[in-house]
């Protein structure tokens, strides 16, 4: 019986020893690949992530793109970046473009000039975007360590993205691609490794049209030679202009030292490497890969040690504000009252102007903090009056609920809003020439708009969009369908809080499509809409937005009424409870919009991501996305 125990008892121990191994082996062991699947727009986009880092830790993300008709396996087969991830820590993202032809597996990259039919409009920027989004907040993403490579389609994709969205990324490296063009310009300095093959016959060194007959027939532009795309970079990046050469066997380094504020530009060519990702085998007569050295450690050893620190939130420069009133101003064409209450950094160099349209029933009080905030930051903010969709007339007979459905659908009051925005702007234009106050302060070839909800609505139509016939009363000719053009050619952006969808009272479908200028949307999970629309009608409507600088800010748990505020103007406003946790990131949004678009400032885009605004999320606002496109 004694020897029995024992015999159990060591039995027992050993099977405790495994457990503990089998423990210890689990949790050693990395995380498993996993797919990461999204809309955008109407398409279903995929992506796969190895190596992400366990619960609370960060990671550096690669994202790596595929050649044209690849996807994202095939990329993860050959490009070797897996076992490089893992032997540094990093995390491999294979992103996949859109699918086409007839063949299974086969996508590419939409880069405007490239494959354009067989992708149609596809919206990579959108999904790449999205994917860093997601990366950062659902897989451990650092947002400061984010890097792209891709090679030949991908590569000329990661070149389009790195042009439009230079900080959202801390370095990126197109192999064997070139670019189409050099009409825009990265807002700031990223560092960039260029990898090419001097016998490469697809993508040749010295630009034109491929020699691939297939590629040739997809090409809707030229190749820009390489040689020129590196000295775009040299002085987009503020590179020094002389480079420093390194030859080894057949590979040249070319490397370009950051100047003042600026990055490195570097550059390889292999004198005996083709078309395809280095290092990887090849099924081509002729034209084969560079194979001096692999892909995935050359592109790692460039992105190592690199990082882009995310922008410090903008905070009001320390301006006197003054307060300006116009309460009897009158647009005589229209016999129509417009008060105007002005806010104005007190002295300085002239300042851009951004007209502000308040909801139905507000008053040219109901955005006075955030009037304030503006002109805090260097911007003359004119506060206008609807008298037609004012608080008197909310509050006239005691019976707010008709009289704000009747304003909304009222033809003279939906179209005279857009009216009144421009009767503002000629009257700054007055204001700047002889104002005491106000004389040689307004820079009128920088104007924006801004305004929430029958607001908003005024800011999208004075921006280009045309309202919606079919809800006016009395009707409108031909009584429904697209209302006229009432937007004003000063106007160079705008800011819609709350912006309404397709639907009752203002919009449908075909409104959207002749946007004019850049326009950011704010909008969050509890900003139901009118006529019953749940809150998300106003993001999904952003997918009819043409494509533009435009951005949406979606905001969890944000409602209606937190896109006001009247404090400090004295006058009584529609409480919200969470008012105060969403105007930090509301605020943010809308002020690094104006500073890209109006002040071109930089690091501004940098303000408008979702790492950056995710400092100001508070109390019941839990969550920021940000949309661009």
């Amino acid at each position: 019986m004694h020897s029995t125990t024992r015999i159990q008892h060591i039995v027992l121990a050993l099977l405790a020893l495994l457990v503990a191994a089998l423990a210890s082996r689990a949790q050693a062991a990395p995380q498993a690949p996993e797919t990461i699947s999204f809309k955008v727009g109407d398409a279903e986009r995929r992506a796969i992530v190895v190596n992400a880092p366990k619960a609370g830790e960060k990671r550096p993300a690669v994202i790596i793109l595929h050649g044209g008709m690849g996807s994202a396996d095939d990329m993860r087969a050959k490009s070797g970046f897996d076992p490089v991830a893992k032997a540094n820590g990093f995390m491999a993202v294979y992103a996949e473009g859109t699918a086409f032809g007839a063949v299974d597996g086969r996508h590419a990259w939409n880069t405007g000039h490239l494959l354009r039919r067989q992708v149609r409009d596809a919206d990579d920027i959108a999904y790449l975007d999205g994917l860093i989004d997601r990366l950062i907040a659902d897989h451990g993403a650092d947002p400061a360590r984010i890097f792209m490579t891709g090679g030949s389609n991908g590569g000329m994709m990661t070149f389009v993205y790195a042009v439009k969205r230079p900080e959202r990324l801390a370095a990126v490296a197109p192999v064997v691609a070139s670019m189409f063009s050099f009409d825009a310009v990265p807002k700031v300095p990223l560092p960039i490794l260029i990898i090419n093959g001097a016998k490469d016959e697809e993508v040749p060194l010295a630009g034109g049209m491929s020699a691939n007959a297939l590629v040739r027939a997809a090409q809707a532009t030229p190749f820009k030679p390489v040689r020129e795309v590196v000295d775009f970079w040299v002085k987009a990046n503020r590179s020094k202009s002389e480079g420093a050469a390194k030859t080894e066997g057949s590979v040249t380094t070319t490397t370009y030292a950051p100047g003042d504020g600026g990055a490195v530009t570097e550059f390889i060519v292999d004198r005996d490497g083709g078309h395809g990702w280095p290092g990887a085998p090849s099924r081509r007569d002729g034209n084969a890969p560079i194979m001096a050295f692999r892909g995935a450690e050359r592109v790692w050893e460039f992105f190592a040690g690199k990082s882009r620190s995310t922008p410090t939130p903008a905070v009001a420069a320390p301006r006197t504000v003054q307060v300006i009133e116009f309460p009897n101003l009158v647009d005589s064409a229209r016999n129509r009252r417009v008060p105007i209450k002005v806010h104005a950094p007190a002295s300085g160099a002239p300042c851009p102007v951004i007209v502000l349209s308040h909801g139905a029933g507000g008053d040219w009080d109901t955005h006075f903090a955030q009037a304030q905030d503006l002109a805090a930051n260097g911007y003359v903010v004119l506060c206008l009056e609807h008298v037609g969709s004012n608080r008197e007339r909310l509050t006239n007979g005691f019976r707010p609920m008709k009289n704000l459905d009747a304003m909304i659908r009222d033809a003279d009051e939906v179209l005279a809003r857009p009216k009144d925005v421009s009767f503002a702007i000629d009257r700054a234009s007055e204001w700047n020439a002889t104002h005491e106050k106000l004389k040689g302060r307004l820079d009128l070839a920088r104007v924006g708009a801004m305004g929430h909800s029958f607001g908003a609505f005024t800011t999208m139509v004075v921006c280009g969009m045309r309202p919606a016939l079919d809800w006016l009363e009395p009707p409108v000719a031909p009584g429904k369908g697209l209302g006229p053009d009432l937007r004003d050619a000063r106007i160079k952006c705008g800011v819609a809080l709350s912006p309404q969808g397709v639907g009752e009272p203002f919009f449908i479908a075909e409104s959207f499509g002749s946007l004019h200028v850049p326009l950011l949307g704010i909008s969050g999970t509890k900003d139901s809409q009118q006529a019953g629309q749940p809150p998300e009608n106003r993001k999904d409507a952003f997918a009819l937005w043409p494509t533009g600088e435009h951005r949406f800010v979606w905001l969890e748990n944000a409602r209606h009424l937190d896109f006001t505020d009247s404090s400090g103007s004295g006058s009584r406003a529609l409480p919200s409870a969470s008012r105060k946790d969403t105007q930090p990131v509301a605020r943010a949004a809308t002020l690094a919009f104006f500073d890209m678009q109006l002040k071109s400032k930089q690091e501004a885009g940098g303000r408008l991501t979702v790492e950056a605004l995710s400092r100001f999320l508070q109390g019941e606002i839990t969550n920021v996305q940000v949309l661009a496109k």
